[in-house]
């Protein structure tokens, strides 16, 4: 079994499609990094 997470934090003003597209992006990362890690949004 392996896990794969994408986090984000939500931004003041930002829409919820913004903030899970940017999670969504973060899992992708995550996956092609090698799978069973982390990784985080960390964009201003």
């Amino acid at each position: 079994m392996t896990v794969s997470l994408g986090v984000a934090t939500l931004r003041p003003g930002e829409s919820g499609a913004a903030l899970f597209a940017r999670a969504d992006a973060a899992l992708y990362r995550a996956k092609q990094s090698g799978r069973n890690r982390a990784e985080v949004d960390e964009t201003p």
